[in-house]
C-alpha cells in the first residue's frame, strides 16, 4: 500500500508503537504575550536519537546534546495550536524531565504530507 496523506495520519502510530512518548510543550505567546507560557500535553511523539557531544555542563547534560522530535500535526490541532506556528523559545519537556528547544539555525521540517513536524532541538536548562 502506498503512503498517502490520508493513511500516514495513523500509519506511524502503529509502526512505532511502544516507542512514543507523551511530552509537554511549553508554548510561548506571540508579540505582547511572550511572557505567558502555556503547557500543552502532546501524545504519540517520537523522540529520535540523542547525539551526546561537547563539554559536560551539568549532570548528564553536554553542550552539544541534540534531539529530533517527530510530532503529529493532529496532536497540535487537538490542543488548538497551528502546527506551523513555532516560536524559537518554545520548549519540549520529555518523559525524563529533560528540556529541548529549537534554536536558530535548527530545522523544523513539515513532512509526510503535512501530517508530521520534525523538529530539531538542543537540550537546554529548565
Amino acid at each position: 500500500m502506498p503512503l498517502t496523506r490520508a493513511n500516514t495520519r495513523t500509519f506511524h502510530r502503529h509502526l512505532y508503537a511502544g516507542w512514543y512518548q507523551t511530552i509537554t510543550l511549553l508554548k510561548r505567546g506571540n508579540d505582547q504575550q511572550q511572557g505567558q507560557v502555556t503547557p500543552y500535553t502532546l501524545y504519540y511523539c517520537l523522540g529520535k536519537r540523542i547525539p551526546h557531544t561537547g563539554e559536560p555542563i551539568q549532570g548528564n547534560m553536554a553542550s552539544g546534546d541534540r534531539r529530533n522530535w517527530l510530532i503529529p500535526a493532529v496532536e497540535m490541532e487537538r490542543v488548538g495550536l497551528d502546527a506551523n506556528n513555532w516560536n524559537a523559545l518554545d520548549r519540549i519537556v520529555d518523559e525524563k524531565g529533560r528540556y529541548w528547544q529549537p534554536e536558530a539555525p535548527d530545522n523544523i521540517t513539515i513532512q509526510l504530507g503535512g501530517n508530521y513536524l520534525n523538529i530539531d532541538c538542543r537540550r537546554v536548562d529548565p
